[in-house]
């Protein structure tokens, strides 16, 4: 003899319709968890392109001495050329001239998938040609042998961002990365203003709804790390140099100025400072205390993050 079926105040439950409620309401969570988390990855896109986007304009102003270096110092072009060896400063140029000169090209193709990854592949290929050669054989080991007609057809596959060198006839070569003769001396500061404004323009590329969209942003991520590591990094850290460098040989010569002694001088007067009224006399501060507290509170990383985010 069958059971009657599970009623709820005398009425019949239909079980059918209970799961599918059930089921919808999973469905529902997990539109929604998407959601937030494609939400959180686009203002997390949102705050880098505008942080780098400042940060380029920043490097722009400080090179143009529109701008004092983090608030401190001032650093001129010519102050760039004494510092650094002609050879050393031509050579960091020329790495960022063919920089500038390969993404130029990128920046007509539509945004989105295609863009991104031409700019992954051409950084690839960048730090590929720069590398030493430990670097270069690892590289070529992983390279991918492809055919001519092969390397044109692979460029629209719409597959997962994996930048890799390319061998054709077991040649290395470069789809996108450009390496012309530089037949004269290149200016160090137009070439930075000129990389600033190209970088300016991939940023906002990358910013493009269609870049959201096709959800690209761990390789967004990924070529923003990359930028950061070849450009602002560099920058960042040699302008942090010079700009100590600066600071130490001024203080020196205030240092010489107070330590000149008149001939009947019998009594040696220790100079002070005074911060507040209700404060203690302090010695003067001398270059060794400023490289002291400045790594105190700064090591190489720390600054770096200091420059690139909090400016």
């Amino acid at each position: 003899m069958n059971s009657p079926p599970a009623t709820s105040k005398g009425k019949p439950i239909n079980i059918s319709n209970t799961t599918d409620t059930k089921k919808k309401t999973t469905r529902s969570k997990g539109k929604l968890g998407s959601n937030a988390s494609n939400d959180s990855k686009a203002q997390l896109l949102e705050y880098v392109v505008k942080k780098r986007v400042d940060n380029l304009d920043y490097i722009r102003r400080v090179h143009e001495g529109k701008a004092f270096w983090l608030n401190t110092v001032k650093i001129t072009p010519q102050d760039i050329q004494q510092y650094y060896h002609p050879q050393t400063l031509q050579k960091r140029v020329q790495q960022w001239f063919y920089m500038g000169v390969s993404i130029a090209p990128l920046l007509q193709l539509e945004n989105g998938y295609l863009f991104v990854r031409s700019c992954a592949q051409l950084m690839e290929e960048y730090e590929y040609h720069f590398s030493n050669v430990a670097v270069q054989g690892m590289k070529i080991l992983k390279a991918l042998t492809v055919s001519a007609n092969e390397e044109d057809e692979d460029a629209n596959v719409n597959r997962p961002i994996k930048p890799v060198i390319n061998k054709v006839g077991g040649t290395v070569v470069y789809e996108f990365l450009r390496t012309p003769n530089i037949p004269c001396v290149l200016d160090y500061c137009q070439v930075v203003f000129s990389l600033c404004d190209i970088l300016t323009f991939v940023y906002r590329k990358l910013m493009d709804e269609s870049s959201v969209a096709h959800s690209l942003h761990e390789s967004i991520i990924k070529l923003d790390g990359r930028f950061k590591h070849h450009f602002f990094g560099l920058v960042s850290r040699d302008l942090n140099t010079l700009g100590m460098y600066i600071i130490k040989s001024r203080l020196c010569t205030v240092e010489s100025l107070f330590d000149i002694k008149k001939p009947d001088q019998q009594v040696t007067h220790q100079h002070v400072v005074m911060d507040q009224p209700n404060q203690s006399p302090q010695s003067a501060p001398t270059a060794a205390n400023v490289q002291e507290s400045f790594d105190e509170y700064f090591d190489d990383d720390d600054y770096e993050e200091y420059v690139l985010y909090k400016i």
